[in-house]
């Protein structure tokens, strides 16, 4: 079984506070585990999923100029 993050360990790995880790879930934003109305845990596997999401590819404006 994979072990649950709470939100401090949450809020340190993605370096934000506590406090914009519960706004997240209580706006539903992040994947999480609801234990009980007040208690909150996640995994981290579905962190780095919902992470990936907002990864952005470079763009390109220009060829580089790389001879080869």
């Amino acid at each position: 079984m994979e072990k649950l993050l709470t939100c401090e360990q949450v809020a340190e790995k993605l370096v934000l506070s506590k406090h914009t880790i519960y706004n997240l879930v209580s706006e539903g934003r992040i994947p999480c585990l609801r234990v009980n109305k007040r208690l909150v845990r996640f995994r981290e596997s579905d962190l780095l999923k919902w992470l990936n999401q907002f990864e952005q590819k470079g763009r390109l404006t220009r060829k580089p100029n790389v001879n080869i």
